[in-house]
């Protein structure tokens, strides 16, 4: 098992064009974790972030979205580690080509903005530089690809993403390819 996200309160608005949301969510350390382990499924320690998220529909066939998330990290008690805070916008943008077919491009930037301690202090100087750019732990990545969604009904859908990562600073660098299921319970 991996830590779940969990999402205790969110605030939506809906428009014609605009839809907002407001969140609080919940990273819970409930996977695996083991000190000695090279890798754990769980990262042994909460995680606490502010959501806001935004998606504009210009036309009938095109939607974009946004959605910025500043993630507030707790200490691993294993290791007295705690990663620094974290600011990712995920960002996309869709063309229906059909009433069931849509199509775009998506992904995220990823800066971490303050640093990492270990027994409450700083694992090493960023010179003073807001993300990172010193020598510092701080990570930071880009990452983009396309997507291709298909709407099998109004209550259930499939998206198949693909993302490659760049511009990576002290985090390992990824190409991702996934398939997603919407089906509401």
């Amino acid at each position: 098992m991996t830590d779940p996200l969990l999402v205790p309160l969110r605030l939506a608005w809906k428009g014609e064009q605009l839809n907002q949301s407001a969140a609080l969510e919940i990273v819970a350390p409930l996977g695996a974790y083991d000190v000695n382990a090279r890798v754990n499924t769980g990262r042994n320690y909460w995680q606490f972030a502010p959501a806001y998220a935004l998606s504009y529909r210009p036309s009938a066939e095109t939607v974009i979205g946004v959605k910025l998330r500043y993630g507030i990290n707790t200490e691993n008690n294993a290791t007295h580690y705690r990663s620094g805070k974290e600011l990712t916008a995920e960002y996309s943008a869709g063309y229906k080509a059909t009433p069931a077919l849509t199509f775009g491009l998506q992904g995220y930037f990823f800066r971490q903005t303050t640093d990492d301690e270990l027994n409450g202090q700083p694992t090493s100087a960023t010179n003073g530089k807001l993300f990172g750019s010193g020598t510092g732990n701080r990570g930071s990545v880009n990452s983009i690809g396309p997507f291709l969604s298909y709407r099998v009904s109004p209550r259930f859908a499939f998206t198949l993403k693909y993302q490659q990562d760049f511009d990576v600073k002290n985090r390992a660098e990824f190409s991702r390819f996934w398939l997603q299921a919407m089906l509401p319970f």
